[in-house]
């Protein structure tokens, strides 16, 4: 498998998790009930953890 295939392979995953980012840092900067702190907090995960991050955001921090 060439390097040309593995990139034309991944690229939509990465896209995806590229997007998925992008939607959870909108959400959470959207949040007027959360303080400053919060959300650095949150963005932080998001950016560090890449997917896991996402995950965790989606499922724990949007409970209201």
């Amino acid at each position: 498998m060439s390097l040309a295939e593995v990139v034309r392979l991944l690229l939509p995953v990465i896209a995806l998790q590229v997007a998925l980012q992008v939607y959870s840092l909108y959400l959470i900067v959207r949040r007027s009930e959360w303080g400053l702190g919060t959300k650095v907090k949150w963005s932080v995960v998001v950016i560090a953890l890449g997917v896991l991050g996402v995950l965790a955001f989606l499922f724990l921090g949007r409970r209201r």
